[in-house]
C-alpha cells in the first residue's frame, strides 16, 4: 500500500463519453473501496486529446509516474505519462508530460500506419516495471500492431534511457505473442 492505502487505477468508459482513468482506494482489502470515477481525463489536445486508458504506476524517487495510453484527435495511440508527488485519495494533481514518451515510430517492429483500423496507429497498454538486471532502470512492455504481420498484435519491450523516463530504447518484440 502507498501512503497507508491500497490504490487501484482502472479504465472507465461510459456510453457517450471518452475513456477515462478512475481511481479507487481502501485502507484494508476487507473493507469497501472509495472511488473517484473521473480521476484522470483526456487532455483535450495533443497526444492524449481524446482518450486515456491502461494505467501503469511506478514510484521513482519522490514522484509517482502513471504511464498510460493516449489517443490523439485523429485516433493514433501512443504511450506517455503524468506525475504527481503525492498519491492521495481525492483530487490528486497530475502533471502531464506534454509529448508522448514512446510511440510506434520508436521501434522497428510496430506498424506506423495502422491497418486494423485504417490509418490509425495501434500502440498501447503500457506496463512499466523495474529492470531486474539493471538497478535504476525500467522496462516498458506494451502492445502494438506488428508492421509485418498486421493486423496482428504483438508484445514489445523497451528500456528507459539512463536518468529519464521520457526516452525509451526499443529492445524488440516477442514474436510468440502475436495473435
Amino acid at each position: 500500500p502507498w501512503k497507508g492505502y491500497f490504490h487501484l487505477f482502472y479504465i472507465r468508459n461510459k456510453a457517450g463519453l471518452d475513456s477515462i482513468i478512475a481511481h479507487a482506494w481502501t485502507d484494508s482489502l476487507g473493507k469497501a473501496w472509495s472511488v473517484d470515477t473521473m480521476a484522470f481525463r483526456p487532455s483535450g489536445r495533443g497526444w492524449d486529446a481524446k482518450k486515456v486508458w491502461a494505467p501503469s504506476l511506478q514510484r521513482v524517487g519522490n514522484l509517482y509516474y502513471m504511464f498510460y495510453t493516449g489517443v490523439d484527435s485523429v485516433g493514433h495511440q501512443s504511450i506517455g505519462y503524468a506525475t504527481t508527488p503525492m498519491l492521495g485519495t481525492t483530487n490528486t494533481t497530475w502533471t502531464r508530460n506534454l509529448v508522448s514518451a514512446y510511440t510506434a515510430f520508436h521501434t522497428d517492429w510496430a506498424d506506423t500506419v495502422g491497418h486494423e483500423v485504417a490509418n490509425r496507429r495501434s500502440f498501447r497498454d503500457p506496463f512499466v516495471m523495474p529492470d531486474p538486471d539493471l538497478a535504476g532502470r525500467y522496462l516498458l512492455f506494451n502492445t502494438g500492431e506488428d508492421r509485418i504481420l498486421f493486423p496482428r498484435y504483438v508484445i514489445g519491450v523497451a528500456r528507459n534511457q539512463p536518468g529519464t523516463l521520457s526516452a525509451w530504447t526499443n529492445i524488440g518484440k516477442y514474436p510468440a505473442t502475436d495473435h
